[in-house]
């Protein structure tokens, strides 16, 4: 009875290492709670290539050699057994590979930037100042336009003006004042409309999700600076290089001179920092 047991046990343990090298792969990333856009992240690999590992659909990949280095480095992230990964893979061929390719590169985990973080913070500390002085700028009524008036002096000793069906003499008419005061209206000037620049490229942003948004042309002339509501899109131009800040990426797509830019290589914490175009 005992040694049947002892042989159920020896297959349970024994099972994860029949399966392909690609689903043990998947099943140990899984448990990690790693996407595999982080894990392509890792080894600085194309997140499709993670995919057909994963699915073990090799057509399409480098030669067996390179398949082997990228299977090696992948259990190495995952910390599993490189070798018996590697030989479900072969099953048994000798292929010479070397134990990691030159573009694969393992990073240590993902440490919290404390610069980005403090940045962060300031920002939503500014945000919440200067809302907080809108606010009241509003119950003061300090915005609200002014009336400039002028009235004319009038002296003690004048006259008021004769009515209209009367006849008034040449003599009397230094007496006559006008019955209201004169009011003049300042017109507002219009702000001038900047005119795009014949090297300026569009810039496009549609947002999913509150994400705060800066931007600044090849001058460093900021484009945006603030807090972008969900559901909004917004259209920049300026001349390149364009230097974007997304504090909340995922919630942001972006478009750089009409085709879709794929922001998930600079996503750190949430945030994306990242250039476009060149001058």
């Amino acid at each position: 009875m005992n040694e049947n047991n002892g042989n159920d046990m020896r297959e349970v343990d024994d099972k994860p290492k029949r399966l392909p090298p690609g689903r043990r792969l998947r099943a140990a990333r899984e448990i990690a709670h790693i996407s595999v856009v982080e894990a392509a992240g890792h080894l600085r690999l194309d997140p499709q290539l993670i995919s057909a590992l994963e699915e073990d659909k090799y057509t399409n990949l480098p030669g067996a050699a390179y398949v082997c280095g990228y299977l090696r480095a992948y259990a190495r992230l995952l910390k599993l057994p490189e070798n018996e990964i590697v030989q479900a893979y072969t099953q048994g061929e000798d292929i010479k590979a070397a134990l990691i390719p030159e573009n694969v590169n393992i990073l240590p985990p993902k440490r919290t930037n404390r610069r980005l973080l403090r940045f962060g913070m300031l920002s939503v500390f500014m945000l919440v100042i200067a809302a907080g002085f809108l606010w009241v700028a509003e119950q003061l009524h300090l915005f609200e336009p002014k009336v400039a008036s002028h009235t004319l002096a009038v002296p003690a000793n004048t006259t008021l003006s004769p009515p209209p069906s009367e006849q008034v003499s040449p003599s009397d008419t230094q007496n006559i004042v006008p019955t209201e005061p004169a009011v003049v209206t300042p017109v507002a000037d219009e702000p001038p409309v900047k005119p795009i620049s014949k090297n300026s490229q569009e810039l496009r942003l549609k947002y999913k999700a509150d994400s705060w948004t800066e931007v600044k042309d090849a001058q460093g002339e900021r484009l945006i600076f603030r807090l972008v509501e969900k559901d909004s899109e917004l259209t920049l131009h300026g001349t390149p290089p364009l230097w974007v800040l997304l504090g909340y990426a995922d919630g942001v797509e972006v478009y750089y001179r009409g085709k879709r830019f794929d922001t998930s290589s600079f996503i750190q914490n949430q945030v994306a920092i990242f250039t476009l175009g060149s001058s």
